[in-house]
């Protein structure tokens, strides 16, 4: 069995790829360095912290803190009256500190396409649906010219849902001549 690769830690890989154990691999993780045991949480107002981890460059200021599974800065910050720390989107927490506060139905729009910019005149606030649909979600599947079993998308051959999207209608077809066809077997074994 593979040991730590820090000095004088005994304990057994845990990630394979880095040679560390779980407490030093851990302590990476939550810190950047696998020898700091605690993470120095910057002091002082807000605002104050969230500069300190905003990168200004020629287009985009990047955020450095963490960031969530899709790219976007978070930032946590003591909120209300109950002094509790809440994560906030940091491009939407500094949007609201220095340009204006938004409208719960307001989403900002990045229109430099960058998730990690907190830039301000990089912001745009729009509502929700006009968000999404300045954005690439759903355009690769527009683009499509055949069903995934090669039939094409014309307009006798493509129906749209209830629940949103297109679909081949010769697949449909096929898919309820299926079903019939086993609940009529079924229904023939069971008799």
């Amino acid at each position: 069995m593979d040991m730590c690769s820090i000095d004088g830690c005994g304990e057994p890989v845990f990630v394979k790829s880095r040679g560390w154990c779980r407490k030093h691999y851990h302590r990476w993780h939550r810190t950047g360095d696998p020898l700091q045991a605690k993470y120095e949480r910057a002091d002082g107002p807000p605002l104050e912290r969230w500069w300190t981890k905003v990168e200004k460059t020629d287009g985009c200021w990047l955020w450095l803190g963490g960031l969530d599974r899709h790219g976007y800065g978070q930032f946590d910050v003591r909120d209300g009256e109950d002094g509790k720390r809440r994560n906030h989107r940091a491009h939407r927490w500094g949007y609201q500190q220095l340009v204006r506060q938004l409208d719960a139905a307001e989403t900002l729009d990045h229109l430099c396409r960058n998730p990690q910019c907190v830039r301000p005149d990089h912001l745009d606030p729009v509502s929700h649906a006009e968000n999404v649909g300045r954005g690439d979600s759903g355009k690769h599947n527009a683009v499509k010219t055949h069903c995934p079993k090669g039939h094409e998308y014309t307009e006798e051959n493509t129906y749209r849902p209830k629940r949103g999207g297109r679909e081949c209608r010769t697949c449909n077809r096929d898919r309820l001549r299926e079903l019939m066809r086993r609940k009529r077997a079924e229904a023939k074994a069971s008799a």
